[in-house]
C-alpha cells in the first residue's frame, strides 16, 4: 500500500455550543473568500486507537455511531474505525477571520485539539442531491440535521 503524508492546517477549539478551527499560520492565506459561503466541509483527522487497545484501523464492520443496536461496514456508516481515519462535517461557518486564522462554525463532531486536514466550501449545487435514498435499517433519521449542525452532545 502506498504510503501518503498528510498535513495539519488547523486544530480544532471546543468553545461549548461552537467551535473554532485554529488555522496554522502558513495557511491563513487560504482563508480568503471562505466568510462568503454559509457552510463548509471540514476535514478531520479522528484520531489514534482511542484507547481501545487493538488497531482500529482494520475494523471493517461495527456498530453505527448515533445509532445504537445497528452495525453496517465502515464505508457505509461513520464510525471513527477506518482504514483511513479521516472525518468530515458539514458546518454552518459563523465568522472568518483570516488575519488571525480563526474559522468559527456552529458545531462541529471533533473533539478540541482535533488535527484539521482540510476545509473546503460547501457548493449548494453539487454538494447535496435531489432524493437521496437512506437505507431501511436507519428509518428514524430525518431528512435534516438541526440549522446547528451535529455538536458531540448529540
Amino acid at each position: 500500500m502506498e504510503e501518503m503524508i498528510l498535513k495539519r492546517v488547523g486544530t480544532v477549539r471546543q468553545l461549548g455550543d461552537k467551535a473554532v478551527i485554529d488555522i496554522d499560520e502558513s495557511y491563513k492565506p487560504a482563508l480568503r473568500g471562505l466568510d462568503e459561503f454559509s457552510h463548509c466541509h471540514v476535514l478531520w483527522w479522528s484520531g489514534s486507537d482511542f484507547g481501545m487497545g487493538f488497531d482500529t484501523r482494520s475494523v471493517l464492520d461495527g456498530e453505527l455511531p448515533y445509532a445504537p443496536g445497528r452495525s453496517a461496514g465502515v464505508f457505509a456508516n461513520r464510525s471513527p474505525f477506518r482504514p483511513n481515519l479521516i472525518a468530515m462535517t458539514v458546518c454552518p461557518v459563523l465568522r472568518v477571520d483570516q488575519a488571525a486564522g480563526a474559522l468559527e462554525v456552529a458545531a462541529i463532531d471533533a473533539l478540541d485539539g482535533t488535527a484539521v486536514l482540510d476545509v473546503k466550501p460547501y457548493y449548494g449545487c453539487c454538494d447535496r442531491v435531489r432524493e437521496p435514498r437512506t437505507p431501511s435499517w436507519l428509518p428514524d433519521w430525518g431528512e435534516w440535521i438541526p440549522d446547528g449542525g451535529i455538536g458531540l452532545d448529540d
